[in-house]
C-alpha cells in the first residue's frame, strides 16, 4: 500500500510545469515506491506492517529494530523453540521490550505509522514531557495539526486535478 497513490501523484504532476506527458504510469509508480522505501528506511514502515525480527536478549531487554511499534507481539520463539504459553511482555514508546526470556528470540509484531490519527508514541511522548493539563491540550493540538496536514495534502492533490 502506498501513502501516495498513483492517481494522486498524476494529479500533482499534471498541475506542475513538467506535466504528465513525459512519464508513464510505471515510471511514476516506480518513483513513488523508491521514495517510500527510502523514507521507510529512516522512519520505519509507513503503514502498519507485520514484521518478524531476530534479537538476542541477555536479560535486561531489547530494542526492537523496526519501529514505531504499534501492535502486540503475536509470536515468539526462543532459541528456535516456539513459545505457546508466555506472559505478555512490556514494550515502551521507544520500542524497548522487557520480559522476554533470555536467549535468541524471534518476534512477530506490527510496526509502522497508523493510517489515521496521531501515532500513539507521539501522544505518549507529549504526555510524558508536559504536566497533565498541558499535555492533554498539546495532544489535542497535535491531533488537530496531524489531521489538518493529512486533509490539506488530500485537498491539494484534488485541487490540482481540477
Amino acid at each position: 500500500m502506498s501513502i501516495l497513490t498513483l492517481d494522486e501523484a498524476q494529479k500533482l504532476i499534471a498541475g506542475s510545469p513538467i506535466g504528465t506527458s513525459r512519464y508513464d504510469d510505471a515510471d511514476i509508480q516506480s518513483d513513488i515506491d523508491a521514495a517510500e522505501r527510502q523514507i521507510a528506511n529512516v522512519v520505519g514502515p509507513l503503514v502498519p506492517t507485520e514484521v518478524t525480527v531476530h534479537v538476542y536478549n541477555r536479560g535486561g531487554g531489547v530494542l526492537l529494530p523496526k519501529i514505531p511499534y504499534i501492535g502486540p507481539i503475536t509470536a515468539l520463539s526462543v532459541n528456535g523453540d516456539v513459545q505457546s504459553a508466555w506472559s505478555p511482555v512490556a514494550v515502551d514508546g521507544s520500542g524497548f521490550v522487557r520480559g522476554l526470556p533470555c536467549g535468541s528470540c524471534t518476534l512477530t509484531y506490527t510496526a509502522g505509522w497508523p493510517v489515521d490519527g496521531l501515532p500513539a508514541n507521539v501522544a505518549k511522548a507529549i504526555r510524558e514531557k508536559f504536566p497533565a493539563k498541558i499535555a492533554e491540550g498539546n495532544v489535542l493540538a497535535a491531533v488537530e495539526a496531524h489531521d489538518h496536514v493529512r486533509s490539506a495534502v488530500g485537498k491539494e492533490a484534488h485541487a490540482q486535478a481540477d
